[in-house]
């Protein structure tokens, strides 16, 4: 499950990447991973599901992406791994902490800005990163894996944010 909210303020900061939304919250519901958009014909049209071309272009550089998961209770995870492809920055949260950012400034308004792009053809490649350290952050159950992606300017001609989370686990005895 995928949702997605472009903020038009900053009543959400510290919030949004939380398990649970704050009541009332307002998340339109996205239809796959790959969340974006192209302005003209390019490499991204195909990743893309759910476009967010009128939510975004020349209105705010970012966007806030939840994505909902289970895990397992009777299982033993031993790897986490988070795959993803970007354009052109972000910084990703699992249950509210964060584990991961790329070109992403030091402080995150709701309005941020990617600090550099991200190459297109580097864009459509899979970034893998190691996460095994944040295994802890899992809960048996629901789990959310939050993403503010980030243009590198609000008028930008495209923008692509698709993640996955793979791991390798045991099954218990």
């Amino acid at each position: 499950n995928v949702q997605w909210l472009v903020p038009d303020d900053a009543s959400l900061e510290g919030s949004w990447s939380a398990i649970t939304l704050p009541e009332g919250v307002g998340f339109n519901a996205g239809s796959d991973l790959g969340i974006g958009f192209e302005t003209r014909p390019g490499p991204f049209d195909s990743l893309i599901q759910t476009n967010v071309l009128e939510a975004m272009l020349s209105i705010n550089p970012s966007i806030y992406l939840r994505y909902s998961f289970d895990a397992h209770a009777n299982r033993q995870y031993k790897t986490l791994t988070f795959g993803i492809r970007y354009d052109d920055g972000y910084i990703a949260y699992l249950n509210g902490a964060e584990i991961a950012r790329r070109n992403a400034p030091a402080v995150i308004p709701w309005n941020a800005k990617a600090t550099k792009s991200h190459r297109d053809v580097e864009a459509v490649e899979i970034e893998s990163i190691d996460l095994s350290n944040f295994l802890g952050l899992l809960n048996p159950g629901e789990n959310i894996l939050a993403i503010q992606g980030m243009n590198n300017s609000r008028d930008g001609s495209d923008f692509l944010m698709e993640p996955a989370l793979t791991s390798v686990f045991e099954s218990a005895p």
